[in-house]
């Protein structure tokens, strides 16, 4: 896989947004925006299985068999939020307390590349080598 560097700062501006909405807006908007991808999450994987080709048909795999249960932990945290907040509290910067939890539901979302990343080295190491040479054509 090769980069160019139009794809790498585009990875770097994802990654400085969802940095920002998980530390820097306030803590209901930064809920909010993770709640969202976090809802996105297991069709991405699932697209991401189907419809793939070559090397990237094991990253899918492995996000989404390394993503199943960091997933649901986030959601029953998210739910658990949901139903013991007031809504004042949405727009404040929040405390320690609900810092960690956004850090701890932006792990559960990010930790399924590191799934992926081990399935495609996997698939690259027992990946077959291709030969250089054209195959013989000898008609005898």
């Amino acid at each position: 896989m090769r980069f160019s560097l139009l794809k790498l700062l585009v990875l770097t501006t994802a990654v400085a947004v969802y940095a920002a909405a998980v530390f820097a807006l306030p803590w209901g908007i930064g809920l909010l925006v993770l709640a969202s991808v976090l809802l996105i999450t297991p069709a991405l994987f699932v697209g991401g299985v189907l419809y793939s080709r070559g090397c990237w048909r094991p990253f899918w795999i492995g996000c989404g068999a390394s993503g199943i249960g960091p997933t649901i932990i986030g959601y029953l945290l998210l739910t658990a939020v949901l139903f013991d907040i007031s809504w004042s509290d949405l727009f404040d910067q929040g405390d320690g307390d609900q810092r960690l939890f956004l850090g701890v539901l932006a792990f559960c979302q990010l930790s399924p590349i590191a799934g992926g990343l081990v399935a495609l080295t996997m698939h690259r190491i027992h990946e077959r080598s291709r030969s250089i040479m054209p195959p013989s054509t000898n008609a005898d």
